[in-house]
Formats: C-alpha cells, sequence, structure tokens
C-alpha cells in the first residue's frame, strides 16, 4: 500500500484524519494511504511546491461540503 508523502504536513490530513465514517475512511485510505495517491490534487500542490492552499480543499480539488463535514 503506498503512502503519501507529504501526509504529515498535509492540513487537510491533520485535520480530518480523526474521521472515522465510511466515507472519510474510504477517502483517507484511497487517496492518502492507498493507489490514488498520485492522483490526489493537494499531493500535486505538494509536488509543485505550492505552500498556499486551503486545508478545507478535498484530493479531487473542491473544499469539503459542508454536509461532509458533519460525518464522524
Amino acid at each position: 500500500m503506498e503512502r503519501c508523502e507529504f501526509i504529515e504536513q498535509c492540513g487537510f490530513y491533520q485535520r480530518f484524519a480523526t474521521k472515522n465514517s465510511a466515507a472519510w475512511r474510504g477517502l483517507f485510505d484511497s487517496y492518502c494511504c492507498g493507489r490514488l495517491v498520485r492522483y490526489c490534487e493537494r499531493y500535486r500542490l505538494y509536488r509543485s511546491e505550492t505552500v498556499s492552499f486551503s486545508d478545507d480543499m478535498m484530493p479531487n480539488g473542491r473544499n469539503v461540503p459542508s454536509a461532509f463535514k458533519l460525518l464522524l
């Protein structure tokens, strides 16, 4: 299983990693610690040394929807 090399500095992961719903776990297991690491928009920005982007930006490049934030 692949793990993102930027996971320790990723504001998104640090902010939401304690979420345990199936939706959140699927997201983390696919993008942060899985086969979709290289498709993560956050990963691409870190690789390009872009340092200014929101912690609310999901791996797909969109902001976390309010309803999604409510999931535990």
